[in-house]
């Protein structure tokens, strides 16, 4: 199976130079402080390549700085794959990466998740996250980072419902998902 995966992101030309091409470093540690707390992360890669790779119209000389993540799932379907992105929390993942990147040098960057199967045919997908899913990824990582914050201060550590009852809403794709 990871033959199969290696195999089908080295054929698919787009996903290569997100990881492998231009300049850039892979598996880099970083650290970095958000208020009083040292945070940690470990970056798949973080590249810069010719941003003709993600858009055809770009200068020919022109580079993009891309923070990549790789992650390996059962469906690239855009159903399953946005699903996956949610319930993981890889958009907050990326942002908090995104955030303590630019606590070193604020720059401007492509953030990617290059996502292949982990089962046979091994289709892989370039996903670039907007910016607005990014900044939604950013309120959940502040959130977070708050609640941790507090129960570091205080020692108090509460649930996620606090002994009130849980009300289930249903999102909008359900509909279809169903249909």
């Amino acid at each position: 199976e990871v033959q199969g995966m290696y195999e089908a992101i080295q054929a698919d030309e787009k996903a290569k130079m997100l990881l492998q091409g231009g300049k850039g470093k892979s598996q880099l540690s970083m650290a970095w402080m958000d208020g009083e707390t040292l945070c940690r992360g470990r970056l798949d890669t973080l590249r810069l390549i010719p941003a003709v790779t993600l858009n055809p119209a770009a200068k020919v000389d022109e580079k993009i700085l891309c923070l990549v993540d790789l992650k390996s799932t059962r469906s690239i379907s855009p159903y399953w794959f946005e699903k996956q992105v949610i319930e993981l929390g890889y958009a907050s993942q990326l942002a908090s990466y995104r955030h303590g990147l630019n606590q070193f040098e604020p720059a401007d960057m492509a953030v990617i998740i290059v996502a292949v199967e982990n089962t046979a045919p091994f289709d892989v997908v370039v996903h670039r996250f907007t910016e607005d899913s990014l900044d939604l990824g950013m309120k959940v990582y502040r959130k977070c980072m708050g609640r941790y914050q507090h129960g570091m201060a205080t020692s108090e550590w509460p649930g996620v419902a606090n002994g009130e009852i849980n009300v289930v809403h249903l999102p909008p794709w359900t509909e279809a998902a169903e249909g």
